[in-house]
């Protein structure tokens, strides 16, 4: 299987889809822990965070120590003016509240490559599997950075 062909493979099967609303979720969750964005509790366990241009963002997630979120991956939603769908799309959820964070143009281009790579990345992990730690001790620094999700 040729480079391309092995790319192709990894973003099926649903995995970029996954990777994408797994990233969305620590979005959600980092953005607000650091007072960027404000989710407004809508019922149990439920919030939503509110954006201009009548978007918002609809999630489950459960409270833990130190005022921090833990988003729930399933079920994230992303309401505007044409209705409402999953919310799977990191990138769009940064162009979404780029507004309201007040970031320049350049910084935004670069958090959405930076966002870009590592989602690549995320989805190439999740189709090789994962590592035992037996597997990973004899690893050097490099592959065992190429082993980790995030950023």
């Amino acid at each position: 299987m040729d480079v391309f062909s092995s790319a192709v493979a990894a973003l099926g099967d649903g995995r970029w889809e996954r990777a994408g609303r797994a990233m969305v979720a620590k979005l959600l969750a980092e953005l607000s822990y650091e007072r960027l964005l404000a989710p407004v509790p809508v019922g149990k366990g439920r919030f939503e965070v509110r954006l201009p241009g009548r978007v918002s963002y609809a999630f489950a997630a459960r409270p833990r120590l130190l005022d921090r979120l833990l988003v729930d991956i399933d079920g994230i939603e992303r309401r505007d003016a044409d209705g409402a769908g999953p919310a799977s799309d990191p990138l769009q959820l940064v162009l979404d509240l780029r507004g309201t964070a007040g970031m320049e143009p350049s910084t935004t281009a670069h958090l959405l490559r930076e966002l870009a790579t590592t989602l690549v990345a995320d989805t190439h992990l999740a189709a090789a599997g994962t590592r035992t730690a037996t597997e990973l001790i004899d690893l050097d620094y490099a592959q065992i950075e190429g082993e980790m999700s995030g950023h």
